[in-house]
C-alpha cells in the first residue's frame, strides 16, 4: 500500500529540515579532554559509586592520577563520582592480548566441534551452574 501525496511531501520536508548530527564522541576520547596525560599511559574513567570498582582498578594495577597537588583526579556526573585512573601501554595490550586469546581458543574449539554436514553443532546456552539450559524450541516442532 503506497502512501498518499501528501503524506510522502510531508516526510519528505522533515527529512529535509532535520538537523544534521552531531559527530560522534567515543568514550575514549571524552577522558582525552583531560590536559597534560602522559602518551605512555592509557586512561580510564571508573565509577566509584559502583561497589568495588575501584577495587577492581586497583588489583588489574590501575593507578590514580593525581593533579600537582597530590589529589586524585575526578570529575562530578549525574550525582556521582567518575575517578581518572590511568595503566601503561604495555599492560593494556598485555590484557586485551589476553582476552583476544581466549576468544580465539573459543573460536577454535567450535571449529573443532564442526559436525559432519560441514556446519556448527547448534548453539545451546549455559545456565549459571555451567549445566546446558533446556532448548526452547527443537527441529522436532517444525521450528
Amino acid at each position: 500500500m503506497s502512501r498518499p501525496r501528501s503524506e510522502e511531501a510531508a516526510l519528505s520536508k522533515d527529512i529535509e529540515q532535520r538537523p544534521e548530527r552531531k559527530e560522534r564522541i567515543s568514550m575514549a576520547q571524552q577522558v582525552r579532554s583531560y590536559t597534560g596525560l602522559d602518551p605512555n599511559y592509557f586512561y580510564y574513567e571508573f565509577d566509584a559509586n559502583k561497589p568495588g570498582r575501584i577495587q577492581q582498578a586497583l588489583d588489574a594495577v590501575y593507578e590514580y592520577v593525581q593533579n600537582s597537588d597530590g589529589a586524585n583526579v575526578f570529575r562530578e556526573k549525574h550525582g556521582g563520582k567518575l575517578i581518572l585512573m590511568r595503566i601503561t601501554k604495555d599492560l593494556r595490550q598485555q590484557d586485551f592480548e589476553a582476552g583476544q586469546r581466549k576468544v580465539n581458543e573459543q573460536i577454535g574449539e567450535k571449529v573443532q566441534n564442526v559436525n559432519d554436514s560441514g556446519s556448527l553443532p547448534d548453539y545451546i546456552p549455559k545456565g549459571d551452574d555451567g549445566r546446558d539450559r533446556d532448548r526452547v524450541a527443537t527441529l522436532d516442532m517444525g521450528i
